[in-house]
């Protein structure tokens, strides 16, 4: 699947989680030109490369929100990836004490 069509696929199930505002998502990409899965000598192809979708987030949340959001990311994500050889979801908390936002 194209990635414009994942990227509107986890923003449609991050939205319907209930957990955040809409304008509170932000949903990027990127794409690494070099890379090895541990175990394999050689690189892979890029169809049996990884998708690996960091969720950052706000402190605050509860083990059971973090794991339901978790769970519906991957379910959301896994259909669009079926020639990577792993999928990943890891929820991230934004501890903040330290985060700084600067809007212009």
């Amino acid at each position: 699947a194209g990635v414009f069509f994942i990227f509107v696929t986890q923003l449609t199930a991050a939205m319907q989680s209930g957990l955040f505002k809409e304008t509170d998502i932000k949903v990027r990409a990127e794409s690494w030109r070099h890379w090895r899965l541990a175990g394999n000598q050689a690189p892979l192809a890029h169809k049996h490369g990884f998708v690996n979708l960091h969720c950052h987030q706000l402190e605050g949340r509860s083990d059971d929100d973090k794991s339901r959001l978790a769970d519906i990311l991957m379910e959301a994500l896994k259909p669009h990836c079926e020639a990577a050889r792993e999928v990943s979801v890891e929820i991230v908390e934004i501890t903040r004490a330290t985060y700084r936002k600067h809007k212009a």
